[in-house]
């Protein structure tokens, strides 16, 4: 059990699990479609504007409600 744990602990593991998705993006460059770039940046930038406004809301929802929780 202590090696699971090593492993699942280690930094590295951390890093693999962040580059799982780039998978299916490599294997969808080397389609040969024409159109392959334009089928991969558009989801991946959506993505990433979906996740920035996202972060930016619960920064913000924290805030209020410290600043609420504090005045009741």
């Amino acid at each position: 059990m202590s090696t699971v744990r090593s492993i699942w602990d280690h930094p590295y593991t951390f890093w693999a699990l962040l580059s799982l998705p780039a998978v299916p993006m490599a294997l969808g460059l080397t389609s040969g479609d024409p159109k392959a770039i334009h089928n991969l940046l558009h989801p991946t930038g959506e993505f990433a504007a979906r996740f920035m406004i996202f972060a930016m809301m619960v920064t913000e929802v924290v805030l209020l409600f410290r600043t609420v929780l504090r005045l009741g």
